[in-house]
């Protein structure tokens, strides 16, 4: 996964909109902090829009191609991470609800402002952005993640399958290697409880017994010189003498 650079406030781009070329100078002289384009025209920064990522875009609210609220409701519907802040010299309350309203505005610089308050507000703005842009780079970091670990589970699942597969495999070849042999052959825990007989040793059982010494000679304990006692006892192999041979 490649490292994703962190959003800083001075890599934010600051898009102006104003068709008055001295309100562009002025702000990007106040804002010369951060990167700032400046734009007279609704149109031409609807397409720079479209070319490059912009943090704050800050528009007035009368232009002649299109008004200032108007405007950033298409920023906001295009991109709603982008923080807008609208320019206006009229302090008109239907304009203001309609910023609210429409464009999701929260941010008014009025006409004409304290510089101050100017990069106090699109300080608030570039923060604002910068988490939410963070917070979208962890969230698609543990989208990632997440596949990545459905993933690895597939393919644990997948390896699992096929090992249970090859065991099964294994246990119906060395099944059917015990199946063929002509001699009876049981197989028995240290309780001397069966665990696996051919077809030979199972013709050969008087009872349905689970112990060895029951099913195979009717005993109430295991054999005396029985050589599976001194086989858990000396933990080396040896093999009975008789019918049935043990392992």
């Amino acid at each position: 996964m490649q490292k994703q650079q962190s959003v800083s406030k001075r890599q934010t781009q600051i898009l102006v909109v104003d068709d008055e070329e001295l309100v562009c100078d002025t702000v990007q002289r106040t804002l010369r902090a951060w990167p700032i384009t400046t734009c007279s025209s609704v149109l031409q920064a609807l397409q720079l829009v479209e070319e490059r990522e912009y943090g704050v875009i800050m528009a007035d609210y009368m232009m002649p191609e299109m008004d200032g609220v108007t405007f950033l409701s298409e920023i906001r519907r295009r991109f709603p991470h982008i923080q807008t802040i609208l320019f206006t010299g009229q302090a008109d309350k239907e304009v203001l609800e309609r910023a609210i309203n429409e464009a999701g505005i929260a941010r008014f610089v009025a006409k004409p402002w304290q510089n101050e308050h100017l990069v106090a507000v699109v300080g608030n703005a570039l923060a604002h952005y910068q988490t939410i842009r963070e917070n979208e780079m962890l969230s698609e970091q543990l989208n990632q993640h997440n596949r990545q670990l459905v993933k690895l589970n597939q393919e644990l699942e997948i390896r699992a399958e096929q090992r249970a597969l090859e065991l099964s495999a294994a246990y119906r070849q060395w099944h059917g290697a015990i199946e063929a042999m002509q001699d009876p052959l049981i197989l028995i825990d240290s309780d001397f409880q069966l665990i696996e007989c051919n077809g030979e040793a199972t013709r050969r059982r008087r009872n349905d017994s689970p112990y060895c010494y029951q099913t195979l000679y009717d005993a109430k304990q295991p054999c005396e010189g029985c050589p599976v006692r001194k086989t858990m006892e000396s933990g080396q192999h040896e093999h009975a003498h008789g019918q049935i041979t043990f392992a």
